[in-house]
C-alpha cells in the first residue's frame, strides 16, 4: 500500500511551486477569501453612514433654522405689538392734553408759560419725549423736548409744522376711518421723533391749533429691545438708518438700509442675510404702521452663527456616532469573516498536505454548521 500512495504523490512533488511563491499565493487568497466576506460589510456601513450623517445633519439643522425664523417673526411680533402700545400712550396722552382746562385758550392767545404750566406735568408723568403747540396756522407756540444728554425738557418756539403732512390733515380737518388723528416722523436736533397729533376745537368745533405728542426713536428702538430681546432698527420711508440699538450705527447703518424698500420690504415681511461686525446676521423687515399709516421700515435683528454652529456640532456628533457603529459593524464582519474563513483555510492546507502524502491529518474542528460536516467528512477520509 505504501508504494501506490508514493507513486501517486509523485507527479505532485515534482510539480509543486517553490514554497514562498506556495506562501504568497496562499496570503492571496486568504485575502481574497477575506475580502469577499467582509468588503459588503464596509461598502453597506459607509453608505448607511453617509446617508445617516447627510439625512440627521439636514433634519436638525432644519429643525434649528426653522425654530430661529418662528424666533424671528416672534420677536418681530413683539416689536410691533410695542409700537401699538406707543401708539396707544400717545393717544391717551393727547386725549388729557386736549381736554385740560386752559390748553385751548393759551393757544389762542400764544400763551407760552401757561401751556408750559399745563403741558409739562402731563408730558413728565406720562413719560412722553416731546410735547408741541401748535396754533391754527401749523406754527409752533411752545414746545417742550427731553433732552437726553441732560435729562431736562427744553423749551423751543417759532417752527412751522405746517410743511408736514401729518399736521396739515389735522389743520385741514381731515378724516380717515381712524379718525382724526395722524402720526409722523419728524427730525429735530434732538433726533428723530415720532409724533402724533390731535386738533384741539372750540366748543363750536372751531379749530383752534394742534396738539402733537412724541417719542424719540431712540426711546422706542431700546423699549422694544427689551421686549423683544432682539436688536431692532428703526428705517425711514426711503430706507435710510434713523435709529438703532446696535452700539455703532456708522457700522451698520449702510448694511440694515434697504437700498430699494419696494423691493426689501413692501407691505410685508421679509428675511434678510446680513453681515455686522463679521458675524452673521437675519434680520426680518416689516412696515412701521402708526395710526393705519406706513412711517417707514422697522427692522428686527438676531444673530444666526448659532444656527451654523449648531449644523456643525450635530454633524460632528453623528460622524463620531455613525463612525463608531461603522467600526462595530465592520469589526462584526471580520470576526465572522474569520469564523468562515479560519476553518476553511485550515481544510485547504490540510486537503494540500494530504495531496503531498501526508494521510495523518485531522481538522479537529467540531461544529454545528456546514463547515462542521465539511470537516467531519474529511477526517473520515483521511481515517
Amino acid at each position: 500500500m505504501t508504494e501506490p500512495r508514493t507513486g501517486a504523490a509523485q507527479p505532485l512533488d515534482s510539480s509543486a511551486e517553490h514554497p514562498q511563491s506556495v506562501f504568497l499565493r496562499f496570503l492571496q487568497q486568504l485575502l481574497r477569501l477575506r475580502a469577499k466576506l467582509i468588503l459588503p460589510y464596509v461598502i453597506l456601513t459607509l453608505g448607511v453612514a453617509f446617508v445617516g450623517i447627510f439625512i440627521v445633519t439636514r433634519l436638525v439643522t432644519s429643525t434649528v433654522r426653522e425654530r430661529f425664523v418662528n424666533q424671528l417673526y416672534e420677536a418681530a411680533r413683539v416689536s410691533s405689538d410695542g409700537v401699538v402700545r406707543m401708539e396707544d400712550d400717545h393717544l391717551s396722552s393727547l386725549r388729557l392734553m386736549v381736554f385740560t382746562v386752559g390748553v385751548p385758550e393759551a393757544i389762542v392767545s400764544h400763551d407760552k408759560d401757561s401751556l408750559t404750566n399745563l403741558l409739562f406735568p402731563l408730558a413728565l408723568n406720562n413719560g412722553l419725549d416731546s410735547v408741541v403747540a401748535l396754533d391754527a396756522q401749523g406754527h409752533e407756540v411752545v414746545g417742550l423736548v427731553l433732552d437726553p444728554t441732560t435729562g431736562r425738557f427744553d423749551q423751543t418756539a417759532g417752527a412751522d409744522f405746517s410743511k408736514y403732512d401729518f399736521v396739515q390733515k389735522v389743520l385741514q380737518g381731515v378724516q380717515d376711518s381712524s379718525g382724526d388723528k395722524f402720526a409722523g416722523m419728524v427730525t429735530t436736533n434732538f433726533g428723530s421723533l415720532i409724533y402724533t397729533d390731535a386738533p384741539v376745537r372750540d366748543s363750536q368745533g372751531q379749530l383752534l391749533g394742534v396738539l402733537m405728542v412724541g417719542t424719540r426713536l431712540e426711546s422706542l428702538v431700546k423699549d422694544l429691545k427689551s421686549q423683544s430681546l432682539a436688536d431692532v432698527a428703526i428705517l425711514d420711508a426711503s430706507g435710510a438708518m434713523q435709529s438703532t440699538t446696535f452700539p455703532v450705527p456708522a457700522e451698520v447703518s449702510d448694511t440694515i438700509a434697504l437700498k430699494n424698500p419696494a423691493q426689501g420690504a413692501g407691505t410685508t415681511s421679509t428675511i434678510r442675510e446680513l453681515t455686522l461686525y463679521g458675524r452673521p446676521y437675519q434680520a426680518v423687515y416689516t412696515p412701521l404702521v402708526v395710526r393705519g399709516q406706513s412711517q417707514g421700515y422697522l427692522a428686527v435683528v438676531l444673530p444666526s452663527n448659532f444656527v451654523v454652529s449648531a449644523e456643525a456640532t450635530s454633524r460632528n456628533t453623528f460622524s463620531l456616532i455613525f463612525a463608531g457603529a461603522m467600526i462595530a459593524v465592520i469589526l462584526l464582519g471580520y470576526l465572522l469573516a474569520q469564523s468562515i474563513a479560519g476553518p476553511i483555510l485550515r481544510l485547504r492546507t490540510m486537503a494540500q498536505a494530504v495531496a503531498a502524502g501526508d494521510l495523518e491529518q485531522s481538522s479537529g474542528l467540531r461544529r454545528a454548521d456546514e463547515i462542521g460536516d465539511l470537516a467531519e467528512a474529511f477526517d473520515t477520509m483521511t481515517a
